[in-house]
C-alpha cells in the first residue's frame, strides 16, 4: 500500500501498483471535502494507527467473527516523508520496541 498526498489535499492509494482512484469512493470527495483534508493537515498533523478487532464487519460476507489472540499483522518498510506540524521531535531511525501490541518508534 502507498499513499501519496498532493499539495492540494487530495490523496492517491496504490495497491500492489494499482491506482485506487477517489471516484471508487462513497461517497466520492469534492473539491471541500480536500481542502478539508488540506487545511487539517497543515493544522494539525496526522497519526498513522493500525488495530486489529473482530466481532463486527460491516459486510456480512467478510465474517462476524474471529480468533484475535490468534490474530497477527505487520507494518513494515514504513516511509515518511513530511514535517513536523506538532508534538515532540520523533527519534530518528533505530531502536523500535513494540508494547501491547503497538508499535513504538
Amino acid at each position: 500500500m502507498r499513499i501519496e498526498y498532493g499539495a492540494d489535499g487530495t490523496w492517491t492509494t496504490i495497491r500492489d501498483g494499482q491506482v485506487i482512484g477517489a471516484g471508487s469512493l462513497s461517497p466520492t470527495p469534492g473539491g471541500w471535502d480536500w481542502s478539508v483534508i488540506k487545511s487539517t493537515y497543515e493544522g494539525k498533523g496526522a497519526v498513522i494507527y493500525s488495530s486489529e478487532w473482530s466481532g463486527w464487519v460491516p459486510v456480512e460476507e467478510c465474517g462476524t467473527s474471529g480468533n484475535l489472540p490468534g490474530s497477527y499483522f505487520s507494518v513494515s518498510n514504513l516511509r515518511i516523508k513530511g514535517s513536523i506540524v506538532q508534538g515532540p521531535t520523533p527519534r530518528a531511525c533505530g531502536g523500535i520496541a513494540v508494547v501491547n501490541r503497538t508499535i513504538v518508534v
